[in-house]
């Protein structure tokens, strides 16, 4: 169904979609993008049907100014390439069976999820001990997640038992876009107002029992999850006024009871109002992590008759870390501007927010799978 309906559709989304830039250069050419993308089809269809030689004479000059221009652009405002990228790192032990280790990460797909589980346990009839762990990230157009959870047990009839894990989970993107109006003149500054959210559940917990009394045996579930992120405008003669960095953590230890928790001082999680100064048509730059981690300990201590002992622990990072959109732009005079773009190299708008992380179809694949099922079902018929 794909490929009839890619065949069928496909140049008039190729052309549509060139057309649309004229949008980029002045808003107000909106309502002529259509119009136009029908009179460049019909040509097209028209200089083809005198064979594909003389759309190559006439098409080749074109492409090769095109892609010279293109070139020539970059060169002047260079844009930060897209990319996303998830990694992890872990270790698991369990008394009698020894540690056991690993770790994966780079460059993902947008959206992609990099995940990964892993266990050890020793069985035997007077002892246990067992740790587990698993854990998964994820980069998006403008969002980040990062999950890990882990458990560990120990029961032992001796002194001198332990079992223990600590791991991470970290999401990260990094992009750029520039802002663009009809009516701004490039070159100038302006001042961009915009938001964030960051937000996480840390959860911990665990409980034991010795015999006789030991103050050294001990029971530790920890969590810990950091967001950073930093924007950049090139073009001012003051680079620290196109500048935000901003980093927050939050740590949790549950220590044979007591309860501890440490985060970043002076900020805390949830939306975030920031702003900087920019050029108008100069790249702001755009880099953005989400770390999930974790790290548990149980330890039976010296001159124990017997232990039991547990411990869990859950950061939960999938509530997330986005960017919440442009809520306005100010000229050189500070007056709002309207009908402005954020646009990055594939043309998404970070005028939006990316509160969803949901991947779903674009609409030029449901509208290619439309036409291919038209199609094979024109097809069936004609040969009934």
């Amino acid at each position: 169904c794909l490929f009839f309906g890619d065949g069928t559709i496909t140049p008039a989304i190729s052309v549509l979609s060139a057309v649309e830039g004229l949008e980029i250069v002045n808003p107000g050419l909106a309502e002529f993008v259509l119009p136009i993308a029908v009179v460049v089809i019909l040509g097209l269809f028209f200089i083809q049907s005198h064979g594909t030689g003389q759309m190559g004479r006439i098409f080749g000059p074109i492409m090769a100014v095109w892609f010279g221009a293109s070139g020539l652009l970059g060169l002047a405002a260079p844009a930060q390439a897209q990319t996303f990228s998830v990694d992890y790192n872990y270790a698991i032990s369990a008394f009698g069976v020894g540690a056991r280790h690993g770790a994966d990460g780079g460059v993902t797909l947008p959206g992609e999820k990099r995940q990964f589980s892993d266990a050890v346990r020793y069985d035997a009839p007077l002892q246990k001990a067992a740790s587990s762990m698993d854990g998964w990230g994820a980069a998006y157009d403008g969002h980040l997640q990062a999950y890990i959870q882990g458990t560990t047990s120990l029961i032992a009839p001796a002194p001198n038992h332990e079992t223990w894990l600590f791991g991470d989970v970290k999401s990260s993107l990094t992009d750029s876009f520039i802002i663009q109006c009809g009516t701004c003149a490039a070159g100038t500054t302006g001042r961009m107002n915009f938001r964030v959210f960051f937000d996480a559940v840390p959860t911990g917990q665990g409980g034991m029992t010795q015999s006789p009394p030991n103050a050294e045996a001990f029971y530790i579930a920890s969590n810990l999850w950091t967001s950073d992120l930093a924007v950049r405008a090139e073009g001012l003669s003051s680079p620290a006024d196109g500048q935000v960095d901003l980093h927050h953590y939050r740590y949790d230890r549950l220590l044979n009871g007591v309860r501890e928790t440490e985060q970043s001082p002076g900020s805390s999680a949830g939306m975030q109002t920031l702003s900087i100064d920019f050029v108008f048509g100069q790249p702001i730059h755009l880099d953005m992590s989400l770390e999930a981690s974790l790290s548990g300990n149980l330890y039976s201590g010296r001159n124990t008759d017997s232990f039991v002992g547990q411990a869990s622990m859950e950061t939960d990072a999938t509530r997330s870390m986005y960017w919440a959109g442009i809520s306005s732009v100010l000229d050189a005079q500070g007056n709002a501007v309207t009908g402005y773009t954020a646009l990055n190299q594939r043309g998404l708008d970070y005028v939006r927010s990316f509160a969803s992380a949901t991947a779903v179809p674009e609409p030029g694949t449901w509208a290619l799978m439309a036409v291919g099922l038209a199609w094979l079902a024109l097809a069936r018929r004609r040969r009934g």
